[in-house]
């Protein structure tokens, strides 16, 4: 059974979350055992899950089993390889994170806002795992905004009063440094380097952030 509530879940696992419906319907075609039957599923398609098909952002609380299902990632690399995906969507790799007192797919990560401090209007996102650590944000900060290697970097949390709180400790999770969805509401997370040039990634109110900021408030389960 592909049903990840009917598994026991690994760490070391991936799944992929799939639209429901599409499931149901490649469920239906293989159990006619008829190769011609009018049920063929087509390309696996999660057009229904996201918000929009630029940002490819998952819509607010979906429901597993009623929007969308969870496949391991073997099941996952055969039904790609067997029916192919619908051009330009993302595969939706989903991490098992361990979180207090239970295993759980993070259907929904942490969505960030990254900017550079010299630059504050040019914001972009990215999506870490509440069980990723402080320095694996600054890592793809780095990257992506083009610091140079053997930089020293400073990371900061920015209020919304522009008052901002360094977090020194870059080994602990997200999770554990409260990057969580309601952190998100009102925090910038700020990257800083302390000689001449300083970059920083922050979480910001801009206009271009507040649809994502306002889906972040909902995004307190997984």
């Amino acid at each position: 059974c592909f049903c990840c509530s009917e598994q026991i879940l690994d760490q070391r696992e991936k799944w992929y979350v799939v639209d429901r419906r599409w499931f149901e319907q490649w469920k239906e075609f293989v159990e006619s055992g008829d190769q011609n039957s009018s049920s063929f599923p087509g390309q696996i398609d999660n057009t229904e899950l996201f918000e929009d098909l630029d940002s490819y952002h998952l819509k607010e609380r979906l429901v597993e089993n009623e929007d969308f299902m969870l496949v391991p990632a073997a099941a996952w690399h055969k039904l790609l390889q067997w029916y192919g995906m619908v051009d330009g969507q993302p595969a939706l790799e989903r991490k098992v994170v361990d979180l207090p007192s239970t295993l759980k797919v993070e259907v929904y990560p942490v969505e960030i806002f990254l900017c550079l401090h010299s630059n504050m209007e040019n914001v972009t996102s990215a999506q870490f795992s509440r069980t990723d650590s402080i320095y694996a944000i600054q890592t793809a900060m780095c990257q992506a905004f083009s610091v140079p290697p053997g930089s020293e970097c400073r990371l900061w949390m920015k209020s919304s009063d522009s008052s901002c709180e360094r977090l020194r400790n870059v080994q602990v999770s997200v999770l554990d440094a409260c990057l969580s969805s309601g952190m998100v509401r009102t925090h910038t997370l700020t990257h800083t380097c302390p000689n001449t040039h300083t970059h920083t990634h922050t979480l910001i109110s801009t206009p271009q952030a507040t649809r994502c900021v306002k889906v972040l408030r909902n995004r307190d389960f997984l």
